[in-house]
């Protein structure tokens, strides 16, 4: 592909504009699959794990290490902020394997300004894109203070890791080939720990890739763990053609977005569905154990979505497995973990189908004035605005356009997410945040016509 670049260290670098022109709004149609289909073989396959298994586990010592200094030497407590370690090392991870970079946030330099301000950017993102991509879109008519700091985030998050893109680059060798807190608060601690002591019975045992492969158990826990406290509420398609939902007509061209998050914690779905039971995910001769009362009640496998589904599910997944995998086993090999406080209050289309315009929702005027001070969505996050939404007109509701935004239908049902997936084609169409697509067409528009990125194998 021209414009696409693999080096002997199998660097992706993309570099002509024709090639990035999708990726300015994350990409649709064929030239998403065109990007994607570069990018795969890199971050999607189980073998690259041997490469960035060093990186990860380095930065994973780290974090033990830590540990070690921040525990109270009489109770053994970690800080009250804990959490803010748990990002630190997240991000650890992310930079290692997706700039290759090392940046110390963990121990090494802690107040390294640029990475410390790319990390407190990222959280304004995420924070951010509900209110400005969600609600009515009034930034589009006149620039509000949400909309500046987004821009302002975007822009230093891009020239740092425009650096970091560059510096590895300029390193490259030609010649050579080369939600943790979730699942700590929920852990069958005893059963896993006799797991990995099997694994690595002494502190200085090494953790390989091979050994990592016979820990089914810490699989289980974090797969039970992503059940429970997935990283985010759900995912989004732009219907391919008309479908059937519910009996409704739902027109091509709808954004649907799909509650994954709250089906994975029903009854329906999971026996004693917000109950930690890890049991529930072990196999034997490749089959869910008969004897666990707790497996999964549905025969649908969209009651089970964290990452997506399809050719467009989440292109991190593989980082995310590592990256618990090695960072659950280095903890629980070094410390018995405690949590001594209260919980968080945590198709063909029938000709009997009814018309789009009566899937029941709020209309343009009540998400106005719910959004604004004093109403029932001010303030709310995504997930507690469609929890209000779906109390007041069920599992299928639609979003009216209105505002800068448009028609968005939103489901709690996985029988819809089937019909979604299973019509998406080989190219599926995802609608970006408006305000990131505005930030890299507009605000950086002769940056995001250069090179993009990399990804590192």
């Amino acid at each position: 592909m021209e414009g696409v670049k693999t080096t002997a260290t199998e660097i992706l670098v993309m570099q002509e504009p024709q090639d990035l022109r999708g990726w300015r709004d994350e990409g649709n149609g064929e030239e998403w699959g065109k990007m994607r289909s570069a990018v795969n073989p890199i971050l999607m396959n189980p073998s690259n794990v041997k490469v960035y298994f060093p990186k990860v586990l380095n930065a994973n010592n780290e974090f033990v290490e830590r540990i070690r200094e921040l525990r109270d030497s009489k109770t053994f407590e970690v800080p009250d902020d804990f959490i803010t370690e748990i990002n630190r090392w997240t991000f650890e991870n992310v930079v290692a394997v997706s700039m290759d970079k090392e940046v110390g946030l963990i121990r090494k330099n802690r107040n390294n300004p640029e990475a410390l301000q790319a990390f407190e950017n990222l959280h304004k993102v995420f924070k951010l894109i509900y209110d400005l991509d969600v609600k009515p879109a009034f930034w589009k008519i006149v620039k509000t203070p949400a909309f500046k700091e987004m821009m302002t985030a975007l822009d230093g998050i891009q020239v740092l890791f425009e650096k970091y893109a560059n510096e590895s680059i300029a390193n490259m060798d030609m010649s050579k080939k080369y939600d943790e807190q979730s699942v700590l608060q929920n852990l069958s601690q005893e059963i896993l720990r006799e797991e990995i002591m099997k694994i690595l019975p002494n502190e200085d045992s090494e953790l390989t890739v091979q050994n990592m492969k016979s820990m089914p158990y810490l699989r289980a826990c974090i797969k039970e763990s992503i059940r429970l406290y997935p990283l985010g509420p759900g995912t989004m398609r732009r219907s391919n053609q008309d479908l059937e939902l519910d009996g409704y007509k739902v027109p091509k061209g709808t954004d649907i977005v799909m509650n994954t998050e709250e089906i994975m914690r029903e009854s329906r779905n999971y026996p004693e569905a917000l109950r930690f039971i890890p049991e529930r995910w072990l196999r034997e001769n490749n089959e869910i154990k008969a004897q666990c009362p707790h497996a999964k009640k549905s025969d649908n496998p969209f009651v089970y979505m964290p990452f997506g589904f399809g050719p467009r599910m989440c292109v991190g997944k593989r980082i995310v497995d590592l990256e618990l995998e090695i960072g659950l086993t280095k903890i629980l090999r070094n410390y018995k973990v405690e949590y001594n406080y209260p919980p968080d209050d945590v198709f063909t289309i029938s000709e009997n189908a009814r018309p789009f315009s009566g899937i029941p929702g709020p209309s343009k005027f009540q998400l106005l004035r719910g959004s604004l001070p004093g109403g029932k969505f001010h303030g709310k996050s995504l997930k507690e605005f469609g929890n209000i939404c779906r109390k007041d007109y069920g599992d299928l509701f639609k979003l009216a356009a209105g505002f800068g935004i448009p028609n968005v239908v939103m489901s709690f049902n996985p029988d819809h997410f089937e019909k979604v997936f299973q019509t998406e084609g080989e190219c599926p169409y995802r609608r970006s945040p408006a305000s990131i697509t505005y930030f890299r067409e507009t605000v950086k528009k002769d940056f995001y016509s250069g090179m993009l990125g990399l990804a590192v194998s």
